[in-house]
């Protein structure tokens, strides 16, 4: 209902919902917890290296203590493990501990029989829907940890920004200015994925020269692809319009898509990598290198292979130390990783770990019948609990084909329903869309998931 009352208002009453959308956000997001933690974590970014040891020694007594004796369905790993045990040795605990797939947290329900309790719902880069159960503290505790990594580069609250989402908050249907709206509780206007196409570019520029932003933040897809069109286009970011920053997260920034950002606005890339999940974060300093949001996590590599200078790559396993309601211990992201050599120093003066790069969000992109290029499908499958995992190929313009793996819940009729409507909503009314159920969905020579892939 919300939905189509949102899709049929005129623009200023689409404002006031983002505004009252905003406000809703920040109650959660950017409360009195979140303000006290990121005091802190402002504190700790300097730690020394024997400061952040017995800082997530404590964090992961505290968790693993707290798993034991909750109703977390994976309890059941640690009840041979005596509360001495994890107070004199919580990492060689740890790594007794077995490994959490996504196909195992995708199988379980959990029940919200706590107040402070929200369910928040992801499919990730796997396109396999998830619900995670979070108390409050673990969002604004979340949030403290992210935003840490803006103030890194002096952005505040009070910082007007633009956030260029994959969320239709601009109909598909519209075809005339503004592309765009205005979140007044949080300073943020926002660009849909919908609306950037090469027939409107010319108007979005045209509005970004008209503001003053600190920043723009979003998917490093869409930020690109707006920066190309207006650079083919022959279009300039006036002086005065440039953000400083460029934040970006969601995707991997890929070489190309950094050129182009760059080439346009002229500000600082950067980024940082999180999940929804809350049990794995790492954010870049002012040096260019991802350091392990140690305050927040505890992360691991495994099956790993050591290069000859010393780099260290392997599949990224993460543990939470906040959200007692749902704690994901050992929980695998799905991605691949490659830490600094033993012994790194990073020139900004942090000793926390420094993780170089990381594999497995740089989607492909479909093409549609107008030239635009899709590059984010993860809103398809959010709540798709028919299927494990799903994975969108492109063979031919204006149509896709959803490969995707029968889960116990299946249902065709409603699996099918679900996909459609969510491509006419959020990706374009006219792309044709197919199915092909298979029993596995193939990996890349690195084993890695591939949630688009073109084959024009």
């Amino acid at each position: 209902m919300l939905d189509y009352i949102y899709k049929h208002s005129p623009v200023f009453i689409q404002n006031l919902m983002c505004s009252l959308y905003g406000w809703k956000e920040s109650k959660s997001r950017f409360n009195e917890n979140f303000v006290k933690k990121l005091k802190l974590f402002q504190e700790s970014d300097f730690y020394k290296e024997d400061d952040i040891f017995d800082y997530k020694k404590t964090k992961l007594v505290n968790i693993l203590q707290s798993a034991k004796n909750s109703n977390y369905p994976f309890a059941h790993y640690l009840s041979c493990v005596d509360d001495d045990q994890i107070a004199q040795a919580p990492f060689q605990v740890l790594e007794s501990l077995p490994i959490l797939t996504k196909h195992e947290l995708s199988g379980y329900c959990p029940e919200k029989t706590d107040r402070n309790a929200i369910v928040m719902k992801t499919s990730g880069t796997t396109g396999r829907a998830i619900k995670v159960l979070k108390d409050k503290e673990a969002i604004s505790t979340q949030w403290a940890i992210w935003f840490r990594h803006r103030s890194r580069f002096n952005i505040t609250l009070e910082s007007v920004s633009v956030n260029f989402t994959g969320k239709p908050v601009v109909p598909a249907s519209q075809k005339t200015p503004p592309f765009w709206r205005y979140n007044s509780h949080q300073k943020q206007y926002l660009i849909s994925m919908q609306s950037v196409n090469k027939e409107n570019i010319a108007s979005i520029v045209s509005f970004l020269n008209s503001i003053k932003p600190s920043y723009y933040s979003g998917y490093p897809s869409i930020i690109s692809e707006v920066c190309r069109l207006a650079i083919d286009s022959g279009l300039k970011l006036e002086g005065s319009s440039r953000p400083k920053l460029v934040f970006c997260g969601a995707e991997k920034v890929l070489e190309h898509q950094n050129e182009s950002i760059v080439a346009w606005t002229q500000a600082l890339v950067t980024d940082q990598y999180g999940l929804t999940e809350g049990n794995c974060n790492f954010s870049k300093c002012e040096h260019g290198h991802y350091h392990e949001d140690f305050e927040f996590c505890h992360i691991e590599l495994v099956d790993t292979h050591t290069s000859d200078t010393g780099l260290v790559t392997g599949r990224l396993i993460g543990t939470s130390f906040y959200n007692e309601v749902m704690p994901l211990i050992r929980y695998d992201t799905g991605d691949i990783a490659t830490f600094a050599p033993s012994g790194f120093k990073c020139p900004c003066g942090r000793e926390s770990r420094v993780i170089y790069s990381v594999d497995g969000r740089s989607d492909d992109y479909v093409i549609l019948n107008d030239g635009r290029k899709i590059m984010r499908f993860d809103y398809l499958f959010k709540d798709t609990y028919e299927v494990f995992e799903a994975q969108v190929i492109q063979e031919e313009l204006g149509s896709i084909t959803v490969k995707a793996v029968k889960s116990t819940k299946f249902n065709k009729q409603t699996f099918e329903a679900k996909v459609r409507k969510s491509s006419s909503d959020y990706i374009c009314k006219d792309l044709k869309v197919k199915f092909d159920y298979v029993n596995q969905i193939e990996r890349t020579g690195s084993g890695k998931f591939k949630a688009v892939v073109n084959r024009l």
